[in-house]
């Protein structure tokens, strides 16, 4: 939308590119964002992370759930595209498919953790990993990334990282 506002091989600080952009130019963006409707469908994954699920999800034996709050883009639900893009990225087993659910906001997250009883969850979002990890049993992992460090959340470096804790856990409670 504007050439040169963001520079090359940017890392943001934080969710809004505040650093680079006012509050006004992030709302032009979002507007903007929410007219395409493979929005969603163009993210490039992190690499390694979809690795590690990619050879994950066919030993392991845990209920898998995916719950975004991604804003529906082009009319086109967050949750169809989200299906789509994990079968892109063959971490969507048709044998063993997760649930995935789509929320408009990143507070309603916590009403299908409660729902489902789920008991590990990895997110971005230093407030969302906060708010989860007030329920007694559940346990929430800041997955690190450039924009969010400046929280003091237990966080994972890397989706194995994370998978390693289930798994351990799991193995714990088999004994």
């Amino acid at each position: 939308m504007w050439p040169g506002a963001v520079p090359r091989n940017y890392v943001p600080s934080d969710y809004h590119f505040s650093d680079i952009l006012t509050a006004k130019q992030s709302d032009e963006i979002w507007a903007w964002i929410k007219t395409i409707p493979s929005f969603w469908l163009r993210c490039e994954p992190y690499h390694l992370d979809a690795l590690a699920l990619r050879s994950w999800l066919p030993r392991t034996k845990h209920e898998i759930f995916f719950i975004t709050s991604r804003k529906t883009t082009g009319g086109v639900g967050s949750r169809p595209q989200t299906i789509l893009w994990l079968y892109e990225q063959c971490l969507y087993p048709l044998d063993k498919p997760p649930t995935v659910i789509a929320v408009a906001s990143s507070k309603e997250k916590k009403k299908y953790i409660e729902e489902f009883k789920i008991d590990y969850g990895v997110d971005d979002l230093p407030a969302t990993v906060n708010d989860l990890n007030m329920l007694p049993w559940h346990h929430c992992y800041l997955m690190s990334r450039p924009y969010n460090q400046n929280s003091n959340q237990t966080r994972v470096h890397s989706l194995q990282e994370f998978l390693d804790i289930v798994d351990s856990a799991a193995a714990h409670q088999d004994t």
